[in-house]
């Protein structure tokens, strides 16, 4: 039976054999020879500093459900995770390892989960929050119609349920339950002070941005004349559509977004599979990181205890 990590390689091969038959091979390597070692440098220190604000972000998700654990462990919990979803180690993903190692030490692996969960979703809100009041700023013709109030519709919709789902977890299990305290627990992932949503959503905000500028350094080093404010409109489309779980690491989805919304009014097809190619090598150099530093932490044997067990 085909697993799933086998179905995601296989989607990402077809989706870059359909980028690859409009490219020129030989003006494909010059594009990509002509990259300035600069541009490489600031990407990768830039995507690694942005990974250390996501798991900031993660930490205090953490400590708002009482998982009692540090910044520096959540950091190592965090990285070991982005190892394990470039490399596919075993059957569990990186978000369950991470879920399930954070909530571990307490045996609160509910609350890890949704810890990650909120992580994931609150995200997914701000950037798609990002992307809304950056089309409604900047206007740009290179937007299909409608994409905006789609942008919109999502954001509000993870919004609503990030303020129903804590009350509801706490509704469905009665008082008096052995479940009621877990319950609880669980849906603290979900803070709904004013205070604790603006420190995270703050972070999130200097997190997408900061992504977000990072395409505009790509843009420099591959010579190509963008403003920030259009890439501020059509970055946020490409990275959630990226992060749709359908293919390894997002490969092919985001070679055929940036394709789609960048040729050929800002770039070629071949300068536009260069953003895809350096956006793979950022993500791949932190996710090694990620296994030195879990290799050191001893993270991969808990793991394998864990599973084990």
């Amino acid at each position: 039976m085909l697993s799933k990590r086998h179905a995601k390689i296989i989607i990402s091969l077809l989706l870059l054999v359909l980028v690859a038959r409009s490219l020129d091979g030989a003006q494909l390597l010059r594009v990509m020879s002509s990259i300035p070692g600069w541009t490489v440098l600031i990407l990768c220190a830039g995507y690694f500093l942005g990974q250390i604000l996501s798991s900031l972000k993660w930490w205090l998700l953490a400590r708002s459900c009482a998982l009692e654990v540090s910044f520096p462990e959540t950091f190592r919990i965090y990285f070991t995770a982005m190892f394990v979803n470039l490399a596919g180690i075993g059957t569990l993903g990186g978000d369950v390892l991470r879920g399930a190692l954070i909530g571990s030490a307490q045996a609160k692996p509910a609350v890890g989960f949704a810890t990650v969960v909120a992580d994931r979703a609150h995200g997914l809100a701000v950037l798609a929050a990002i992307g809304t009041a950056c089309v409604g700023l900047f206007s740009s013709d290179l937007l299909p119609p409608h994409f905006g109030s789609a942008l919109f519709a999502m954001s509000i919709a993870i919004m609503v349920g990030w303020f129903i789902a804590p009350k509801a977890i706490i509704y469905f299990v009665p008082n008096g339950s052995p479940f009621r305290q877990k319950a609880v627990e669980v849906a603290r992932a979900f803070p709904t002070e004013p205070r604790a949503i603006a420190i995270i959503t703050g972070i999130s905000i200097i997190f997408h941005l900061l992504q977000i500028s990072l395409h505009l350094c790509i843009a420099k080093g591959l010579g190509i004349d963008v403003s920030l404010t259009t890439l501020l409109t059509i970055v946020p489309f490409v990275n959630i559509v990226s992060s749709l779980p359908i293919s390894w690491q997002g490969l092919g989805v985001r070679e055929n977004a940036y394709r789609f919304f960048f040729v050929p009014a800002i770039c070629s097809a071949e300068q536009s599979v260069a953003f895809g190619a350096l956006w793979l090598l950022a993500i791949t150099i932190s996710a090694l990181i990620g296994g030195l530093i879990g290799l050191a932490s001893g993270a991969f044997e808990k793991r394998n205890c864990t599973v084990g067990e």
